[in-house]
């Protein structure tokens, strides 16, 4: 079910499948019951069984941002796939025969920068192409998400954070730390050649030795977790998702909402007269 079916079946439920166009219950405070009622649910189930079903799950992939010093290391492309999403520079072209123009560029003349589109502009050598990665100078790589990641369900023993990769799933393991000790993870014995995430002000942090692991190969983090708002996890559309609740869950959720707030909103009665006298009329 989607949240808007949820919302409307909890005010047929209450209205006996009546409802009006000028509904006094807003549905965005039923929104907000939906949320409050799934997180207290979950909180209570999990705390006592971790048992993490799928339908609970939703996940998030963003880009990292190298924090802290950084160098561009430049390089030339004279044939093969581009890479789509990377930067180009056009430094020569055969003209005729390549043609810029159909991967992303304005134009074919030199030094125009242009964001790949697609991967081939002609088939085998097309010119000479430049581009450049960002790479970090300091022994100890530290990045973040490039935006802010919603937050977790809180439970008793942490975030409700099933997993924390990077796309490739061959990479290494990343360990989630409290922020107050990631400055000193990495520095014992056992766990130097580890990779540490740990989260801050909505950001999540990525920390990993330079001499252990390639900063190229960590370019984004995938995030599979609970979190408290599933609505504000992008790429989540209200209309057609289906909300990240059991069946059973949510026969709970509905009962708690209608006995605690529903039933006080629709038992108060409401100012007809709007007179800004104070007294309900």
């Amino acid at each position: 079910m989607t949240l808007p079916e949820i919302a409307y079946d909890l005010l047929e439920t209450v209205r006996n499948a009546n409802i009006v166009d000028d509904e006094r219950v807003d549905m965005r405070m039923l929104y907000y019951w939906i949320h409050n009622q799934r997180s207290l649910w979950l909180k209570r189930k999990l705390d006592t069984i971790l048992d993490i079903d799928d339908n609970l799950i939703q996940t998030i992939q963003s880009e990292l941002v190298f924090e802290g010093n950084t160098a561009r290391l430049y390089y030339t492309q004279s044939s093969g796939n581009l890479v789509i999403g990377r930067t180009y520079t056009i430094k020569d072209y055969e003209k005729g025969v390549t043609d810029f123009t159909i991967v992303g560029a304005a134009n074919n003349r030199v030094d125009t920068e242009f964001i790949a589109t697609a991967n081939t502009p002609t088939w085998g050598r097309f010119g000479l192409l430049q581009y450049y990665e960002v790479v970090p100078t300091d022994n100890i790589v530290l990045c973040k998400t490039k935006f802010k990641i919603p937050p977790t369900l809180e439970l008793n023993y942490g975030n409700a954070v099933l997993e924390v990769t990077s796309p490739d799933l061959m990479t290494k393991e990343f360990s989630f730390v409290p922020f107050n000790q990631f400055r000193f993870s990495g520095s014992g014995l056992f766990n130097t050649k580890s990779l540490f995430v740990a989260i801050r002000d909505g950001y999540w942090y990525v920390k990993y030795g330079k001499d252990n692991v390639s900063p190229n190969t960590i370019k984004n983090i995938v995030i599979r977790a609970i979190f408290q708002n599933p609505t504000e996890v992008p790429d989540y559309d209200i209309d057609t998702s289906n909300y990240p609740i059991n069946r059973h869950i949510l026969d709970f959720m509905k009962e708690m909402i209608i006995k605690s707030n529903l039933q006080i909103i629709l038992s108060t009665p409401s100012d007809e007269t709007n007179d800004d006298s104070g007294v309900i009329k």
